[in-house]
């Protein structure tokens, strides 16, 4: 197939592409050039801004078009100019509205109402909504021929984020690690690799439909102890309270990432449809092990948009200690 995709150079988008080439389709990329802009050269590469210069992808007719990129109601607008056979769009379960309600959560669950179509910048309380808006975007350009794939927190090799390479690079290169006692709370993280597996597969079959592509259900307590197993060090785990960590100016989620308060139902996902779709989750071990390797080989320190400085991390852990003394 002749598959365009928009973005494709960064994590998602990065682990769609090697899957589209393994499967030996014909890729071109349409992206700014500016994230890993060397990354695979054996695909035509189309540079610009995907509103401004979409002009430059529709005069080929496309056998699938796979968005990894669209935020905002004005990038959908302009992509569904592009001629094509199918749409496949990365949209996010952020557009469902679960707060005061319990989970499990699947397909059906509520949405939001959709974001403002003149927005100009994504922020924490607008993305769900906006996705809602590009959503319908997608649907009234590509009727019957389009998915939209929903994923939650995504993890593994080349997370930029700092969500969950935070805890693999922290506790590999440290003893002593300051970790909240939300041991027994939930954890739910799709690998990139699972999650472009079921793109191309859908796209490749060119199934109509929307899933929550989400990954199994651990805690987060699960993947400290397995972080540790395969780290093989001997830590000294600085556990604290939620309330000791708001005492030293620590926050769950911003630099603690993916940790959350008791009773969240942030990581309260059922993949059961996806998975009925072929949607395959490998066990998070496999996920830890390999984001090691890529965290070693790199010298990373798992720091991105989330996560403390391992300077700020240890000032905490001397006011916690003084705090206790």
């Amino acid at each position: 197939m002749n598959i365009l995709v928009l973005g494709g150079t960064q994590f998602v988008g990065r682990a769609i592409v090697d899957e589209l080439l393994a499967k030996k389709h014909q890729v071109t990329l349409f992206h700014r050039g500016k994230t890993n802009p060397d990354l695979f050269p054996t695909c035509k590469h189309i540079l610009g801004d995907r509103v401004a210069d979409i002009e430059k992808a529709k005069a080929t007719h496309w056998d699938a078009v796979v968005d990894v990129s669209g935020y905002l109601p004005s990038q959908l607008v302009a992509s569904a100019q592009l001629k094509t056979d199918f749409y496949t769009f990365i949209s996010t379960i952020s557009i469902y509205e679960t707060e005061g309600i319990e989970g499990p959560f699947d397909e059906q669950t509520r949405q939001f109402a959709e974001g403002e179509m003149d927005a100009t910048e994504v922020t924490g309380a607008n993305y769900g909504p906006l996705k809602v808006t590009c959503e319908r975007i997608v649907r009234e350009a590509f009727s019957d021929n389009h998915a939209m794939i929903r994923p939650g927190i995504i993890i593994g090799p080349h997370d930029h984020t700092g969500r969950f390479p935070y805890w693999v690079a922290r506790l590999d290169q440290f003893d002593e690690v300051l970790v909240p006692n939300t041991f027994e709370e939930r954890f739910q993280g799709i690998d990139a690799r699972d999650l472009a597996t079921f793109v191309v597969s859908n796209t490749e079959q060119k199934l109509h439909g929307f899933w929550n592509a989400v990954g199994p259900r651990v805690t987060f307590g699960e993947v400290i102890d397995e972080i540790r197993r395969q780290t093989e060090r001997e830590h000294n785990l600085v556990v604290a309270s939620i309330e000791e960590l708001e005492k030293v100016d620590v926050k769950l989620w911003q630099d603690l990432p993916v940790t959350l308060p008791p009773g969240s139902q942030t990581f309260n996902y059922d993949p059961a449809k996806a998975q009925s779709a072929g949607l395959n989750l490998r066990p998070i071990a496999e996920t830890i092990t390999d984001t090691l390797a890529w965290v070693r080989a790199e010298g990373k320190d798992g720091l991105g948009k989330y996560g403390m400085t391992r300077e700020r991390e240890i000032e905490a852990i001397l006011r916690l200690k003084s705090l206790a003394n």
